[in-house]
């Protein structure tokens, strides 16, 4: 299967939920913290990687009751298109 990787962009407050969630699936490959954003530290960003397809992880998070606000899915291919980046330590 092709693993897909994803950003999802998440509230800071309760994103260690979603990771919990994420990291039992058996589609999840690798799930971590990615840093919060410099702009607004009560949001942050979750690295995904994942056989599921973009609809498939957003739906899982839409659907699932156990995991935390999250505000959207972006593929990391896509990412300066729809105006993300990787949050870097160094950076700032």
């Amino acid at each position: 299967m092709k693993t897909n990787t994803f950003i999802i962009d998440h509230e800071t407050r309760n994103v260690n939920l979603t990771i919990r969630a994420l990291g039992k699936l058996k589609t999840t490959q690798a799930c971590q913290f990615s840093g919060q954003y410099h702009q607004d530290p009560d949001y942050c960003q979750v690295y995904v990687e994942t056989v599921l397809t973009e609809e498939q992880l957003d739906h899982w998070l839409w659907s699932t009751k156990s995991v935390g606000d999250y505000v959207g899915v972006c593929d990391t291919e896509n990412r300066d298109v729809v105006g993300t980046e990787l949050f870097t330590p160094n950076e700032y």
